[in-house]
């Protein structure tokens, strides 16, 4: 899903990491049960080769660590989440300064075909997304929640063949008129699609896509995951680019049984976690009925 923020009522974002930075240079005390729980996790610290189980691997810089899919889940648990075994590597910076976490997801949806990246209509998607939007307050406003509205991009979305990367980022307001931001990367494998969530204040997401894409500069999948070495007879999935940005990596997590969980997430999260979820509600719609603006089918 597009860029949320993940923070636990409790604990929260801000409080996880300045723990982390504690306990990386020995200031958390071993009675913390925080610290405690973070000495659980494998961190491991850059500069070195971050493993995502069988699928991808990321280079970690210096002032950064990483964990993989294992750490992932207890990182997630710490952060009040429900466990989502799609989650395969998360990373941070050390720097007390800031705190913004990257989740990675892997999604097994199959082969992705990429025939249109000459022909992403941003004018449309950004139509669909907010006809999508209208169906998403809809249901908001039967929640209680705040009204949505999705206003431009942010980032129209693009995608770089050499890297066989999709990535967009959408601006939204929200009904007590405070402007949010969204940004999505998907990175397509032989037959499953990564998701990369980054995980901030909405205040900082147009300053860390810089950042954000000079740490995706690291990332593979691994020999017999990549892209080129799909093969007549491989999974394949039942939409394009066009469908993914409108909410295709959504349906391949739904068939994995992961939005079923959302419900606990929304309350400890809090509503900004589920705003672009709602927004592009419509767009799933458009996906799975095969109305204009959705996927087409392969």
């Amino acid at each position: 899903m597009l860029v949320s923020i993940r923070r636990g009522g409790a604990v929260g974002l801000a409080m996880i990491v300045a723990a982390v930075l504690s306990l990386a240079i020995g200031r958390v005390s071993r009675a913390d049960p925080v610290a405690d729980a973070f000495r659980s996790i494998p961190w491991q610290q850059g500069p070195t080769k971050g493993e995502m189980g069988s699928y991808a691997t990321i280079d970690v810089p210096e002032g950064f660590i990483f964990s993989g899919p294992e750490g992932a889940q207890k990182f997630l648990e710490l952060n009040q989440n429900p466990p989502n075994p799609a989650t395969i590597g998360v990373l941070l910076p050390v720097n007390e300064a800031e705190s913004w976490v990257v989740y990675f997801d892997y999604h097994d949806s199959g082969h992705v075909k990429d025939d249109e990246r000459d022909s992403i209509d941003a004018a449309e998607l950004l139509a669909t997304l907010k006809a999508g939007n209208e169906a998403g307050n809809s249901e908001r406003r039967r929640r209680g929640w705040e009204t949505l509205e999705v206003l431009d991009w942010v980032v129209p979305p693009g995608y770089e063949a050499t890297t066989n990367r999709l990535a967009w980022g959408v601006r939204l307001r929200t009904g007590k008129g405070q402007d949010v931001a969204n940004y999505d990367v998907r990175v397509l494998g032989r037959t499953g699609v990564v998701s990369v969530t980054l995980a901030c204040d909405p205040a900082e997401v147009v300053s860390l896509v810089p950042r954000l894409q000079q740490l995706l500069g690291g990332f593979e999948f691994k020999q017999g995951q990549r892209y080129a070495e799909w093969r007549p007879g491989d999974k394949m999935a039942a939409y394009g680019l066009t469908g993914l940005i409108a909410g295709g990596a959504t349906v391949a997590a739904l068939k994995g049984g992961w939005l079923a969980k959302l419900a606990a997430v929304f309350a400890k999260a809090g509503k900004a976690i589920v705003i672009f979820f709602l927004a592009i509600a419509g767009g799933l719609w458009r996906l799975v009925t095969g109305q204009k603006g959705g996927a087409r089918s392969r």
